[in-house]
């Protein structure tokens, strides 16, 4: 027994299972857990608050359309012809 007031506890826990580290191999996989939650988190709150585009299908086709006249598809009466048809 030890000489302290606190001899017994001491003792009990300086005798404890995994040589005298007790619980405390718990400690690394917990802080691994820990930062990967608050990384998880900070990336899950930028994500959800970021605008999100959406173009409706309309829109869409209006985009292809103007692709297509800049390549040189289509020649301007047909672009035209094309654009009055989805207004």
């Amino acid at each position: 027994m030890g000489n302290s007031a606190y001899g017994d506890a001491a003792e009990h826990w300086s005798e404890s299972s995994f040589n005298g580290y007790g619980w405390w191999w718990l400690w690394g996989p917990a802080t691994i857990v820990f930062w990967l939650s608050v990384v998880a988190g900070i990336i899950w709150l930028i994500t959800s608050r970021a605008p999100r585009k959406e173009t409706s299908p309309l829109d869409r086709a209006r985009q292809i359309l103007a692709e297509r006249y800049a390549r040189g598809e289509i020649d301007t009466e047909e672009f035209q012809r094309r654009m009055d048809h989805l207004r």
